[in-house]
């Protein structure tokens, strides 16, 4: 009994040496990925065309809210001419008519607004979702290519924080954060600004 329970206490130890071992051996390191989505290069590229998509879908917008606009106005035409006492009972009974029809078709385009609005504010969101995914993509590629590389055991992401409100990461060392080779690795790619074209000389 008393050699079972030596065997036993020595194999803890085996075991606890083991992963004592094992931690010394551990290779830890930091990213701030909001450091580092902000700095990438493809963040900017991707808000323009975002703004570019968003200023064209105000433009087409704005063709509807013209277009109710201009039926608004025909209505209120076509209202004060059926209650207009000088015009013949006939001409009034007409007017009352357009006038409901024009309230259908301004309803009509009503709807085909709200159906618009809707389909392009979720073409904006998911343009949105595929912007931030592909760069966070990108980012986790770069991370573990490092991370491989470099034989880091993990890598802690230190920007986030619990639903208290406190930091995922509560302390570590500078020199563990390698959120700067990230950056730099990711924006070796960037293309080189357009050049200004110098003003012409004048004559």
């Amino acid at each position: 009994m008393k050699f079972m329970i030596k065997k036993l206490i020595l194999m803890v130890l085996l075991v606890g040496t083991a992963h004592f071992a094992q931690a010394q051996n551990a290779k830890f390191a930091t990213v701030d990925m909001n450091k580092i989505f902000e700095g990438y290069y493809k963040k900017a590229d991707a808000e323009k065309r975002l703004k570019e998509q968003a200023e064209s879908y105000n433009n087409e917008r704005k063709v509807y809210v013209d277009g109710l606009k201009k039926i608004m106005d025909e209505m209120n035409v076509l209202r004060n001419e059926a209650k207009n006492q000088a015009t013949a009972e006939k001409v009034q009974e007409e007017k009352k008519k357009a006038f409901v029809m024009k309230g259908a078709e301004y309803e009509q385009r009503m709807r085909e607004l709200q159906e618009f609005d809707a389909t392009r504010r979720r073409q904006l969101a998911d343009a949105s979702d595929r912007m931030r995914t592909g760069i966070v993509d990108d980012i986790r590629k770069v991370v573990n290519d490092k991370s491989k590389k470099e034989g880091y055991t993990m890598v802690f992401e230190i920007s986030g924080s619990t639903a208290n409100g406190a930091p995922t990461v509560l302390y570590s060392m500078t020199s563990m954060d390698i959120s700067d080779d990230i950056s730099k690795t990711l924006n070796a790619n960037k293309p080189p600004a357009s050049a200004t074209p110098a003003p012409a000389k004048k004559p």
